[in-house]
């Protein structure tokens, strides 16, 4: 009996369409306005509040959504086109596409913009999809500090060379933004780069991280703290080139897994550019013993940012 009952159940899950299951027949869209102003839509007026915002309940229907604006004394339409909803298209992950037959006629299937901006400056008025900023940032962690304690090894020092990391800015509200960014860094010896001959044995150290921080914009400064997860590489390597001392141990690599913190503090020099600190102190090490220690990467970032929407 039990089986008859799933069975009957997975039958009617897979001839049910994916929109007709998450989707209502009425959606919310969330207007944003350059000015204050009325919106009429079909026989409701509704009027912008303090922040110039209002909300709308609009049925969903492949037929576009007509608001009336007012501008200056006179009400200019504007069309909203429908769409098909992302549950339409899930139907051909669900159930092979047959979920779209069922959807096909419901209007379920349909879907509007959640945030629209109407810029009423422009005549007729314009609307764009509207969303929290986004960026996408390519940077040169460009002098890299590093504190390492390999296993079975005593403090390693040094402060070198170049890096790169990239990385995406998503605000979530006016002043605060996450950032998730990944990167790596060296202590390469030379501010420029250029090939060098090594002699002799030669100690290097370099980085592979993960952070993920809320930062908080205040004026021209970005401040933030988040979760650091590195994978730091210490090398102890030979050189056997023009008359070289004879080495004093074995070549080795030593590399940990570890998780600590992230606090970038940047300064904004233009629309795109920013130079800033970041301080990247690890503690929990995974894969090597001690487990508790504390290792550090202290850069020194310059920053290229590009706004996405």
């Amino acid at each position: 009996m039990k089986i008859k009952l799933l069975f009957v159940l997975l039958v009617s899950l897979l001839c049910s369409g994916c929109a007709t299951l998450l989707n209502r027949p009425i959606t919310n869209i969330a207007l944003h306005t350059s000015e204050p102003t009325a919106i009429i839509y079909q026989s409701d007026t509704l009027y912008t509040d303090h922040r110039n915002r209002c909300a709308i309940l609009v049925d969903r229907s492949p037929e576009p959504v007509v608001l009336s604006v007012k501008q200056d004394s006179l009400y200019q339409s504007i069309n909203i086109p429908s769409k098909n909803a992302l549950a339409y298209y899930l139907n051909i992950f669900y159930s092979g596409g047959l979920g779209m037959l069922v959807d096909n006629d419901r209007p379920e299937r349909y879907a509007y913009p959640r945030r629209i901006y109407l810029d009423l400056a422009k005549t007729p008025p314009t609307y764009n999809r509207y969303g929290n900023p986004r960026y996408v940032r390519v940077s040169i962690p460009y002098v890299n500090h590093f504190r390492l304690t390999p296993a079975n090894e005593s403090d390693k020092i040094n402060t070198g060379f170049w890096g790169i990391s990239l990385g995406l800015d998503q605000y979530h509200s006016p002043q605060q933004y996450l950032n998730l960014t990944v990167g790596a860094v060296t202590d390469f010896d030379a501010p420029i780069l250029m090939p060098y001959e090594r002699v002799g044995e030669e100690e290097s150290m370099f980085s592979v991280y993960f952070n993920l921080a809320n930062n908080h914009r205040i004026s021209r400064f970005h401040l933030g703290y988040g979760l650091s997860y590195a994978i730091n590489t210490w090398q102890l390597r030979y050189h056997d080139r023009f008359n070289a001392p004879p080495p004093t141990r074995e070549p080795v690599t030593k590399t940990s897994h570890a998780l600590g913190a992230v606090v970038p503090a940047y300064v904004q020099l233009g629309e795109q550019f920013m130079i800033g600190v970041v301080y990247r102190p690890t503690f929990l090490r995974f894969n090597t013993n001690p487990t508790l220690v504390y290792e550090h990467l202290i850069s020194l970032d310059f920053v290229w940012r590009v706004q996405l929407n």
